[in-house]
């Protein structure tokens, strides 16, 4: 699939991306387990989570899938070190923030930002692009950290990064509504790797099983409502065909009032996963918070079933329930794992 190949090169500094690069490689030459070692390790997320003395709590359930997901060892040692970082990684982003001196207008944005990774769903993303990063042989910095888990994340750029950036563009063009088409889009995820070089170099790189996942953000505006979108793609890097593509968006109203916010979560969010075959999506699930009523959802999987032209029956609609990430079925069958804690 196009979409896949042919990544923007951006003017990176060098020795930061020999340094990746030799990580990457340092990494990959690390020995593999031995297959006694392997079959000792706890199968259910409960297990692994009690082997390793760790909270039976949704954070260290999804560092399972997340170390799923990403190939990485089962280890209860893999397991504690993952949530340890986390919230390793979160102290150190406050009281790097805490410590910069900024204006009053970068304060707010920066007291946002770490708010959002203060949340559960916060220190959920930072796990995810922790174990992403390992994946890639990577060893992120708290700021590297940050950076990939807003381009992962619509909802972390929408309660920090960005978030003075587009109050000013909506006072400069707040008549106007983007025109939005492919070239749009191409040219809007370009700019943002152009500004963001680490999430080029961190997209080229391929995962240890084989895998790339690749991240593409990118804004716009239109009617009124803000769509901040993170293109999530699964390539099978040996084949060379793409597996699955995520698009996570989430939607904000200037329009509605902050009580309105406030009852709403702030925001709409959808999620659309494309399970793909010879370059054409086989199948879409769609996950909607808030969700939508159960009448509706036949007409909704008919406009999604012309949209992409595949049967209605392998169109699924889902209440926005689950963690990330969306695209961790496509592409292979896994082995069920218990994630009930």
């Amino acid at each position: 699939m196009i979409i896949g190949k042919n990544l923007p090169t951006t003017k990176d500094n060098v020795s930061a991306k020999n340094a990746v690069a030799s990580k990457a490689q340092s990494s990959a030459q690390t020995s593999k387990p031995s297959l006694s070692a392997a079959q000792n390790i706890p199968r259910t997320a409960a297990s692994l989570i009690s082997a390793a003395g760790l909270p039976a709590d949704k954070l260290s359930s999804s560092i399972v899938s997340f170390l799923r997901f990403f190939s990485l060892p089962l280890k209860p040692q893999m397991l504690a070190d993952m949530r340890r970082n986390v919230f390793a990684k979160q102290s150190a982003q406050t009281t790097q923030q805490s410590n910069q001196t900024v204006n009053h207008s970068d304060s707010q944005n920066t007291l946002t930002t770490t708010k959002f990774f203060d949340t559960p769903k916060g220190r959920e993303v930072l796990a995810l692009v922790a174990a992403a990063s390992e994946s890639k042989g990577v060893e992120l910095s708290p700021k590297g950290l940050e950076s990939y888990a807003h381009a992962v994340d619509p909802d972390s750029r929408q309660n920090g990064e960005g978030r003075k950036q587009n109050k000013e563009k909506k006072e400069k063009d707040s008549e106007q509504t983007e025109f939005i088409s492919a070239e749009v889009i191409k040219k809007k995820v370009f700019d943002y790797l152009d500004e963001n070089p680490l999430i080029d170099i961190l997209n080229k790189l391929p995962c240890k099983n084989g895998q790339r996942w690749i991240v593409l953000p990118f804004d716009f505006s239109n009617d009124g409502k803000e769509y901040k979108v993170s293109m999530r793609i699964l390539i099978d890097k040996d084949k060379e065909q793409t597996l699955c593509m995520a698009l996570d968006i989430t939607i904000s109203s200037e329009q509605l009032e902050n009580s309105d916010k406030e009852k709403n979560n702030n925001d709409n969010r959808q999620v659309f996963v494309m399970e793909i075959a010879n370059e054409k999506p086989v199948r879409v699930s769609v996950y909607l918070q808030p969700g939508l009523p159960e009448k509706k959802h036949t007409r909704f999987k008919e406009e999604i079933s012309s949209l992409f032209d595949i049967p209605i029956e392998r169109i699924f609609v889902k209440n926005n329930t689950e963690s990330f990430p969306y695209e961790s079925g496509c592409g292979e069958d896994l082995t069920p794992i218990n994630e009930v804690v």
